[in-house]
């Protein structure tokens, strides 16, 4: 004889308690059934402030087709259309000689006739 095998606990495996819980990243991402607070028959949960036996029912998200782009170019209602290839250059670059005038009332018709024509 080689080796003779040491003798085990008194008590089985089976007779041991065992961890009936679970951890909390494992309850985070368990697959819970889609509940609503107006629902028949809600299974029963551990209390939960935000949980979606307590929420009201919402509408699944739309399945977009194959090979189909919902991406929509253009800025809406604030675009003009009319100037959209206008570059800073354009903008600001007038080709006028710089203004002496100090006077805010000659200063602002003046700008207000440049904004005027910028619109044009």
């Amino acid at each position: 004889v080689l080796a003779l095998p040491h003798k085990g606990p008194a008590y089985s495996p089976s007779n041991r308690t065992r961890f009936r819980g679970s951890s909390e990243y494992r309850g985070n991402f368990k697959e819970i059934p889609q509940c609503y607070c107006s629902m028949d028959q809600k299974p029963l949960q551990e209390y939960d402030p935000l949980a979606f036996r307590s929420r009201n029912a919402i509408q699944d998200v739309p399945v977009p087709y194959k090979n189909s782009s919902i991406v929509e170019f253009g800025g809406g209602l604030h675009v003009n259309k009319n100037r959209r290839f206008v570059t800073t250059n354009m903008v600001q670059m007038s080709g006028e000689p710089v203004s002496i005038v100090s006077n805010p009332g000659i200063i602002a018709e003046h700008a207000s006739f440049k904004k005027m024509l910028q619109a044009k």
